[in-house]
């Protein structure tokens, strides 16, 4: 007869789950790691609140993010008139 108990360890870049089996005669213990896909949102709140505490710097500057909203706004008038929009630079 094996127990088991499972717990996950957390690091900056992965989430692993960390189950261990004893023997209930032996008592010897065998462990497995096993990566936890994450959910993409939460590892970005993770990492938000990590750079507004001043533990972790951004990602993305403010540049990257002015780029990807002309994107959006072109996208959404093409959209709109059926008209092809030219982005700058």
């Amino acid at each position: 007869m094996l127990n088991c108990s499972s717990m996950y360890v957390d690091d900056p870049q992965h989430v692993f789950q960390q189950t261990t089996w004893t023997g209930a005669t032996t008592g010897q213990q065998i462990e497995r790691y096993e990566w936890v896909k994450e959910d993409n949102h939460l590892k970005q709140l993770r990492h938000f609140s990590q750079a507004m505490q001043g533990l972790a710097g951004p990602k993305t500057t403010g540049e990257d993010g002015r780029k990807s909203l002309e994107v959006l706004l072109a996208v959404r008038l093409s959209a709109l008139t059926g008209q092809e929009v030219r982005l700058p630079g």
